[in-house]
């Protein structure tokens, strides 16, 4: 793949959560990687081929923070929207 498709993917999927996670592609290990932007005890990333990958990787951890909140008694808000979560527009690129 080249390097302007992986830079447009991070540029839209930073642009899909709201600013929640920040996106880089890296060249050259031919991957994404998510940094998360919230207040956690430790950083929290996560590495991915493709687009729709990472989709489901960052869903995973946000589930994951939404069932602890609620776990705990925090009030909480799930971040993904359903109009972001329907709106892939790396699909139609290919």
């Amino acid at each position: 793949m080249n390097s302007a498709m992986g830079w447009a993917w991070a540029a839209e999927l930073t642009q899909q959560v709201g600013g929640r996670w920040l996106f880089l592609w890296e060249p050259g290990g031919q991957h994404l990687t998510a940094f998360y932007g919230g207040d956690t005890p430790k950083p929290i990333y996560r590495k991915a081929k493709t687009p729709q990958e990472m989709w489901s990787r960052i869903h995973e951890v946000e589930l994951n923070m939404l069932l602890t909140a609620t776990a705990v008694g925090r009030p909480v808000r799930w971040p993904m929207d359903s109009a972001t979560t329907q709106s892939v527009p790396w699909e139609a690129a290919g």
